[in-house]
């Protein structure tokens, strides 16, 4: 009877305050079949009935073994499918998916496939024969080796999607179906939705350039000899820029330009939530805070009369993408007035001094002038 009462209190009571259960089921992976064997990796999974996440809700593993502890691939689209360029061997794959509030699902099961490369099939050397032609027969066609799709692939992978505006973080790229042995050029770009104006800094070298510089100046690639590339970019946001616009999620996607200019073509996009204070932005340019003076170690006798100016000495200079943007207008402050009031010379010192020199003459001469000089001229009278 007690059992019975307790049973029917919990029922009302799960009634009443239900538990919240995550309802995310994982994607269901289709394509290539658990253990099969492939030439070519295409990877296939069905989307999942519920609301999907706005942006690359997908997030697809590819390692060469099961526990996934350092992925070959890691990569995150919004598509249902994925090509991933990989060695000959064995390979495991899963896909997780993100609903529209943001919840990430359970992984989905564990495929293999192996992977090895086509060969062309050899076409038989025909050989001449001393007999009669024998009667024509239908030979088999030799079957074609897979060729590679001549669509360009430029996909991106980040390595963590929450950064501040001081740091720099390092996205991956894969690059495939380019022209081989080609120049291209690589850039991060960093965009809030519904705006217009692109942001963000790319090392290049041992410097940043800014995403408004010359193609010219990005990040420059050469493709490989059947049109790959595969490596990293290193990218920060930028802080300075209109673009940006307080803390918040922002899309990010790389650029790429061919060698003569040509432009950009955008990888994915993927979401980024960017924290931070940004410096102060000024519409004007601000002159700097010298905190040199005047080298005196050549000085001009009149700056002005002789053409010359006054030397400065400029200690914290500041430069984005290899342009200055310190002022060309020297700010002489109050103290360097005041040191070159000091240099000039002081001409009432100067008359008092000549004035104590002649009456120091007068005295000592005096009594020579008295006892001799003044009778001569007297008798000469």
């Amino acid at each position: 009877m007690k059992l019975g009462l307790a049973v029917v209190v919990l029922t009302g009571f799960l009634f009443l305050f239900p538990i919240p259960v995550s309802a995310i089921s994982a994607p269901v992976l289709l394509s290539p079949s658990d253990s099969s064997i492939v030439t070519t990796p295409v990877l296939n999974w069905q989307s999942p009935s519920y609301p999907l996440y706005f942006s690359n809700p997908y997030r697809v593993q590819v390692d060469d073994n099961t526990l996934f502890s350092s992925p070959d691939k890691d990569y995150y689209t919004s598509n249902t499918a994925y090509s991933p360029n990989l060695n000959d061997g064995i390979w495991y794959w899963r896909v997780r998916a993100k609903d529209s509030s943001g919840a990430a699902s359970d992984w989905s099961s564990v495929w293999s496939f192996t992977l090895i490369s086509a060969t062309p099939t050899a076409v038989p050397t025909p050989t001449s024969t001393p007999t009669p032609t024998p009667t024509s027969t239908i030979a088999p066609s030799p079957t074609p080796s897979p060729s590679p799709s001549n669509t360009p692939i430029f996909t991106i992978a980040p390595g963590k999607l929450s950064i501040t505006l001081q740091d720099s973080i390092s996205v991956n790229i894969h690059i495939a179906g380019l022209n081989p042995n080609s120049k291209y050029y690589l850039k991060g770009a960093f965009i809030k939705e519904g705006s217009s104006n692109y942001f963000g800094l790319t090392r290049v070298s041992n410097g940043w350039v800014k995403n408004s510089a010359s193609y010219l100046d990005q990040f420059l690639i050469t493709t490989g000899s059947s049109g790959f590339w595969d490596g990293s970019l290193d990218i920060k946001p930028d802080g300075k820029d209109n673009g940006f616009t307080g803390n918040g999620d922002y899309i990010f996607k790389a650029g790429k330009y061919t060698e003569s200019g040509s432009g950009p073509a955008w990888s994915n996009e993927i979401v980024i939530n960017i924290t931070g204070n940004p410096p102060e932005k000024s519409t004007s340019p601000s002159q700097p805070n010298f905190a040199g003076s005047v080298n005196t170690s050549s000085p001009s006798p009149n700056p002005a009369k002789s053409g010359a100016s006054p030397k400065f000495n400029y200690p914290n200079t500041a430069s984005v993408a290899g342009v200055s943007t310190d002022s060309s207008t020297p700010v002489i402050t109050a103290s360097d007035k005041e040191q070159k009031s000091n240099n000039k010379p002081n001409f009432w010192l100067l008359g008092a001094g000549l004035m104590v020199f002649v009456s120091g003459a007068g005295v000592l001469f005096y009594p020579k002038l008295k006892d001799k000089i003044l009778p001569k001229l007297q008798k000469a009278a």
